[in-house]
């Protein structure tokens, strides 16, 4: 029986009979089929970073033929493409696999085959792929009144290992967060976290941010949201002639209300003896909102009470500041 050892050599036969001075021989060179050996994966590293690219090389030895290669990418053919060198009985391929989040656990295989082998000879790698997450969510409104606790979750895109999150107003580290972790297998994990803020005014206008940092990488993605805290108006007062002026029928006078403070800034309401009078809208600079109403006097203005109403979302009991105004009656 023909060994693997006996691939390639003489075999002689010869014949002589006494019929023939010389015998008569005849050679001939065996070819032993065998198989080939398991292929080996070199360029493979235990971790990898997304978008790098692996040269991976598959080299099979021996075996008669020689092996075809190809690569196997989770039940897909990747690459038939193979090379073949006669002096050292072996085969070879190589694969430029560019690595993306989404192979994260994917098996890559290397497949030997011959005439001989009923099933490829195979070796398997299993990717680990290190990424960042992408995005960054912010999620709850970041709105409320005075005094309330502000609720904010944050939630990060899958990563890998899992980002950790941390929170900070106008730059300072919040403590007293909640952190959890979603396990996503091959997609990584996302993470996410719940703080809580109790706020006052001086709150209002504060940037609340979020960070993901995948501490493998030093990668970080970010959001932010500028929290508005509600709180009533501060002050009220009315801008008009001295208190001791007097008018004619049919003068125009003109009064100022102003309110400052508050946020939202407050809306003015006028009203004359209890009762609404019809004027503009509020205008508002800065700190200020401030409504103007003009009267033609007449003898129904006479020591009238003008009162002057302001109130915002956050308002239990309006501001209000009043004047009268003297109308000289024939």
């Amino acid at each position: 029986m023909a060994a693997i050892s006996d691939d390639g050599k003489e075999l002689v036969c010869t014949a002589l009979n006494p019929g023939i001075s010389q015998p008569v021989t005849s050679v001939f060179l065996l070819n032993v089929l065998y198989p080939p050996e398991k292929p080996r994966v070199e360029g493979h590293r235990e971790q990898v970073i997304a978008g790098e690219t692996l040269d991976l090389v598959c080299t099979s030895r021996r075996g008669n033929p020689l092996a075809t290669l190809q690569w196997v990418k989770e039940d897909v053919v990747l690459s038939r493409v193979w090379e073949t060198d006669v002096l050292t009985r072996s085969s070879r391929s190589v694969l430029s696999y560019v690595t993306e989040p989404q192979d994260n656990g994917v098996r890559l295989s290397c497949e030997a085959l011959n005439e001989v082998t009923r099933t490829p000879l195979t070796t398997v790698i299993t990717l680990h792929v290190l990424f960042p997450p992408r995005s960054v969510l912010i999620l709850g409104s970041p709105s409320v009144f005075e005094g309330h606790p502000l609720v904010l979750s944050c939630v990060s895109s899958h990563s890998n290992p899992a980002a950790q999150l941390r929170w900070y107003g106008n730059g300072k580290e919040l403590n007293g967060f909640e952190l959890s972790h979603m396990e996503g297998g091959r997609e990584g994990v996302t993470t996410m976290s719940n703080v809580t803020i109790v706020t006052t005014r001086h709150d209002n206008g504060m940037t609340v941010v979020c960070e993901a940092v995948n501490q493998a990488l030093f990668i970080s993605q970010s959001a932010s949201v500028i929290i508005s805290v509600y709180y009533p108006p501060e002050r009220i007062w009315i801008q008009g002639p001295p208190q001791d002026s007097s008018f004619l029928p049919g003068s125009e006078v003109t009064l100022s209300c102003f309110t400052s403070g508050g946020n939202p800034l407050a809306q003015l309401l006028w009203t004359k003896d209890a009762k609404v009078l019809p004027h503009g809208l509020s205008q508002r600079t800065g700190n200020l909102a401030v409504s103007t109403l003009t009267i033609t006097a007449d003898a129904s203005d006479n020591l009238a009470v003008y009162q002057c109403r302001a109130r915002n979302p956050a308002t239990q009991t309006p501001l209000t500041a009043h004047t009268s105004i003297r109308v000289q009656c024939e």
